[in-house]
């Protein structure tokens, strides 16, 4: 008989107990004569009865599970008595109980169990997310950064701070560092993500807004001229004049002119249609066809769409041949801030930017200009850009102020 056993019998039979850890006692009560003491720690308690055998019985029971208390503690192997002690020991900063440890963890084994792993379930996304190819080769490129550095993990795995390291450490190809604009569209990119997984019970939560973005520092918004956006479509082929005159006096965002087609444009009406299927962020809406795109339209009709790869060149070519320094998303914002100069209806060119508020527009599209640059660039038909363009080219070289860049010329991005 191993040493452990026999103690456990004693505790059975009671030898281990000096006293009874819960005792009976009468009472000078008119309405609970008797009463149960025991101790909690070192604190003492007492419970009131009516009678002497519900005192007893409930006093008879509770000892019988300190008798099983005191067997189960005997029997505790040594190991697992040392392991108690230093866990306790890892828990108290935080005032935390070993059940409360078991109870966690508990949980956490339960959410791993119906989770799965990083790798596999960015493939299940990316099968479900496939319809635009934009969107598609977006969100690939990203998480498949994700998948190389996290695949092994599962997904109920994640936190918030090791996802937030992991953006702060992230370097691209060919710099040491991502830039915060970058950095925001991987916490864009990870968000959509995460909401997948825990609709799909993987995780529990989506913790990304726990991480905040990165800080944008705010740019001066970029406008063409009227003279720059003359040239642009002076310069501009057949086939990409129509693209870049909607993106001039409609304001179409490239992924969207890119899909524009003849069954955009909506001559009678004097509408053209950005889909909100085919669009990014935005609602399905009408831009209206001002006086200047309508003469364009009519000199050179849109036959098909324009592949990426056609619209890439087109634009390159146009602004390399007009000798312009490419500001970021100049087509937009010049719409935008002309458009606002020169109509003054706030309302209307919210609609047709596709935002839902004005502090979008005014934060991050708007530039002042003049009501008088506004009457040039809005007079900009193929006949109006044709003499604006030569009469700013006849001042260029009479003025003798005709440069050449030094920086290299970009497509819109």
């Amino acid at each position: 008989m191993g040493v452990q056993e026999g103690l456990a019998k004693r505790v059975t039979k009671g030898y281990t107990f000096p006293m009874k850890p819960y005792n009976v006692h009468p009472l000078k009560h008119p309405r609970y004569p008797w009463k149960v003491e025991y101790r909690i720690g070192k604190e003492r308690k007492k419970r009131h009865f009516k009678t002497k055998k519900d005192a007893e019985t409930w006093a008879d029971a509770r000892n019988k599970e300190a008798r099983n208390s005191g067997v189960n503690a005997i029997a505790f192997p040594e190991e697992d008595r040392v392991e108690s002690i230093k866990a306790k020991a890892l828990l108290a900063p935080y005032n935390k109980s070993l059940i409360d440890a078991a109870i966690f963890f508990a949980a956490h084994l339960k959410n791993v169990a119906t989770s799965i792993k990083v790798k596999d379930a960015v493939d299940k996304f990316l099968a479900e997310k496939g319809r635009d190819r934009g969107y598609q080769s977006d969100l690939k490129s990203r998480l498949t950064r994700l998948k190389t550095d996290w695949g092994e993990t599962f997904c109920a795995e994640l936190s918030a701070p090791q996802i937030r390291n992991w953006l702060i450490t992230l370097r691209g190809l060919k710099v040491k560092e991502l830039s915060p604009l970058t950095r925001n569209n991987y916490r864009r990119v990870l968000s959509t993500f995460f909401s997948y997984c825990t609709e799909c019970g993987w995780m529990q939560e989506n913790f990304m807004d726990k991480i905040k973005p990165a800080l944008i520092k705010k740019d001066k918004v970029a406008i063409l001229t009227p003279e720059q956006a003359a040239k642009l479509l002076a310069n501009a082929t057949p086939k990409i004049a129509p693209f870049i005159a909607i993106g001039l006096f409609c304001g179409l965002r490239r992924s969207e002119l890119q899909r524009v087609g003849p069954h955009s444009v909506r001559t009678e009406s004097g509408l053209i249609e950005a889909n909100v299927t085919k669009t990014r962020g935005a609602a399905r809406r009408f831009i209206r066809i001002r006086p200047c795109l309508a003469a364009w339209l009519k000199k050179y009709p849109i036959k098909a769409k324009l592949s990426d790869r056609q619209f890439r060149k087109g634009l390159s070519g146009a602004i390399e041949d007009a000798g312009l320094i490419w500001p970021h998303n100049a087509i937009r914002h010049s719409f935008c801030s002309y458009a606002l100069a020169h109509d003054k209806n706030l309302n209307e060119l919210v609609l047709e930017m596709g935002h839902t508020n004005p502090h979008t527009l005014y934060a991050n599209y708007r530039e002042l200009v003049t009501p008088e640059d506004a009457a040039v660039y809005w007079s900009l038909s193929p006949a109006g850009a044709e003499k604006v363009a030569r009469s700013a080219s006849q001042n260029s070289v009479a003025s003798g102020s005709k440069s050449k860049s030094k920086h290299p010329k970009k497509c819109v991005k």
